[in-house]
């Protein structure tokens, strides 16, 4: 439940619009792309809130794409080869 009050703060979701089911898909989809699910590190927190916020900004018809969020590749690649350290400072 943190990180969806994380998600929620950081997308400026006041009216609890954004539930599970965004947090749910971002990690589907950062696990499709090679990450190892890891709420411990900030660089993987702050891939799911990039996510999750813009696709909420971003609801559209489907079918229709929207770009990934600036950033988000190089995020999802470091967090791929073990960067994004934990909170504890490890790797």
């Amino acid at each position: 439940m943190a990180l969806l009050d994380d998600v929620r703060r950081y997308a400026a979701d006041d009216a609890g619009d954004i539930d599970q089911s965004y947090i749910d898909s971002a990690e589907a989809y950062l696990t499709g792309a090679g990450v190892t699910t890891d709420e411990t590190k900030p660089l993987y927190c702050l891939a799911i809130k990039m996510l999750v916020t813009n696709w909420y900004d971003n609801r559209v018809p489907a079918g229709t794409a929207t770009a990934q969020p600036y950033g988000l590749d190089g995020i999802i690649t470091q967090l791929k080869y073990g960067g994004g350290t934990s909170a504890g400072g490890a790797t």
